[in-house]
C-alpha cells in the first residue's frame, strides 16, 4: 500500500509551483510508464494506489477532461485532493475547464502565466481543489 499522501502525474516539468511540489517529491516516486487511459484504471489494482492528493496534468490539453473523469470514475480523488493542469489556456483545455467550473465538484482558481520562451504567449495553470463526489 502507498503512504497516506501519494500524488500522481503524468508528467513533470518546471512550474511555478515548484516550491510548493518540493515536500511531495521527497515522497518516494514510481515512475508509470504507459498510455494515461490505460494506466489509469489499473492504478489501484497493479501499483495499489488508493487515493491521489496530487495530480499533475502537463501532457497534452486535450486529454485532461478524460482524466481526470477516469480518475473520478475510478474513486482516486480524495475530498481535499489538488489537481494542477498546465496549458490550459494556449494551447488550451476549454472542455476541461467547463467540466471543472460547472460540475460543482471542484473549487477552481486559474494561475496566468506565459510560455517561458515566448512571454507574449499568455497561458494559465489551474489549481483544482475536489470537494467530494456530488
Amino acid at each position: 500500500m502507498k503512504s497516506a499522501r501519494s500524488w500522481w502525474g503524468l508528467e513533470w516539468e518546471s512550474s511555478p509551483f515548484y516550491p510548493h511540489l518540493q515536500l511531495w517529491l521527497s515522497l518516494q516516486v514510481e515512475l508509470i510508464v504507459g498510455s494515461s487511459e490505460e494506466v489509469i484504471p489499473r492504478l489501484r489494482a497493479q501499483h495499489q494506489l488508493n487515493r491521489a492528493d496530487l495530480v499533475l496534468l502537463a501532457h497534452r490539453p486535450r486529454y485532461y477532461l478524460r482524466d481526470l473523469q477516469l480518475l473520478e470514475a475510478h474513486a482516486l480523488l480524495p475530498k481535499d485532493a489538488t489537481v494542477l493542469a498546465d496549458h490550459v489556456l494556449f494551447p488550451g483545455a476549454p472542455r476541461f475547464l467547463q467540466y471543472t467550473k460547472s460540475c460543482g465538484r471542484y473549487r477552481c482558481r486559474l494561475h496566468h502565466t506565459s510560455l517561458p520562451d515566448f512571454p507574449a504567449i499568455k497561458d494559465g495553470i489551474a489549481q483544482l481543489t475536489y470537494s467530494g463526489p456530488g
